[in-house]
């Protein structure tokens, strides 16, 4: 067996072991900076991908960080309950890649998120109303507890107690998230973050039991799918200037915990839809990238950005989110070893 091998073996049975009582990560004190791979395996070998991607290829991007973006699924909008479902992985497979990204020089960032069987187009968790709220209530913290203890042991600096969850963020939710936020606390010594949708920054019930406010950063840039650099550059300064404002407010670090174009037309349009039927167009991908880390670069307020997404092929062919093998990596670049380095 050789040494490398020992040696990742080691750090997986290390991760293995139950732990006491947590220990708490060390500090990371200059953000968090990278990009999110997704989960799914299964999806990976349909496409004719590695799962997980390289990840001493995405240490080499710069990042310091890496999303491990964890689904689990409700049936429908109204449903009450939420459970492990196709897409979802096991425990052994979490901790694995976990480990591959310490191994690779990295800490994961733990986000789970809500999946919907049956939606239709304009349906998904953040719109979400359950029959029973309550019923929804003890499913969710079930759901999001077993993420903190699996965070714990993956040595996780950061951890989402709740992604776009726009519906369920109003004032009569602030209990049950002051309540969720204090029992994560009891098994989860990391920071803790709550990610707000790009447009439900007013809906802030969880944060202030949360130590960051991460964003879900699909900003609409524009309405002209040919517009210039300069355009874009100006419309991400806006944006950016709204998000210092904002964590000024609410008293909390900003991280973008979801930020990216998928390579179409349209793209830095509508960001947030990635089933544009539109053309391929990696150039507005590039644009959008550059004008989102000159924003970044001049914005303290921001401390972090994990791009989304390095899941998939990746290059010139490609439509989908990941800037791999496309212009787009070379501005991403640009930004992590400015930051994260």
């Amino acid at each position: 067996m050789s040494r490398s091998t020992q040696l990742g073996l080691a750090a997986l049975f290390a991760l293995l072991l139950p732990a006491t009582r947590p220990e708490p990560p060390a500090p990371d004190v200059a953000g968090y900076w990278g990009v999110a791979i997704g989960m799914y395996p299964d999806e990976a070998r349909r496409q004719g991908f590695s799962f997980p991607p390289d990840l001493e290829e995405v240490a080499q991007l710069g990042a310091s960080h890496v999303t491990l973006a964890v689904p689990w699924q409700s049936r429908d909008l109204h449903a009450s309950t939420i459970a492990p479902g196709e897409e979802s992985i096991d425990d052994d497979t979490f901790i694995e890649v976990a480990a591959r990204v310490r191994q690779a020089g990295m800490s994961p960032v733990v986000m789970p998120f809500i999946r919907l069987e049956q939606a239709a187009r304009d349906e998904w968790r953040g719109v979400l109303e359950p029959d029973d709220r309550d019923l929804w209530w003890r499913a969710y913290r079930r759901f999001i507890l077993h993420y903190a203890r699996l965070a714990q042991r993956a040595r996780a600096p950061l951890f989402a107690i709740g992604s776009e969850l726009s519906s369920m963020t109003g004032s009569r939710d602030a209990a049950h998230w002051r309540a969720l936020a204090a029992e994560v606390r009891e098994v989860f010594p990391g920071r803790i973050a709550y990610v707000t949708n790009h447009d439900a920054l007013d809906r802030r019930a969880a944060f202030a039991s949360v130590d960051v406010v991460g964003v879900s950063a699909y900003f609409e840039l524009t309405r002209d799918p040919d517009a210039s650099q300069e355009v874009l550059r100006q419309a991400w300064r806006e944006v950016a200037a709204r998000l210092a404002s904002f964590s000024h407010e609410v008293h909390r670090p900003i991280v973008l915990f979801e930020l990216g174009y998928p390579s179409v037309d349209s793209g830095a349009v509508h960001p947030w839809d990635y089933t544009l039927g539109s053309m391929l167009d990696l150039e507005e991908q590039r644009r959008a990238y550059h004008a989102a880390v000159e924003a970044i670069l001049e914005t303290p307020a921001i401390e972090g950005a994990l791009f989304w997404t390095w899941f998939g092929p990746g290059g010139a062919e490609d439509r989908w989110y990941t800037p791999r093998a496309k212009p787009a990596e070379a501005e991403l670049r640009r930004l992590l070893y400015a930051r994260a380095r």
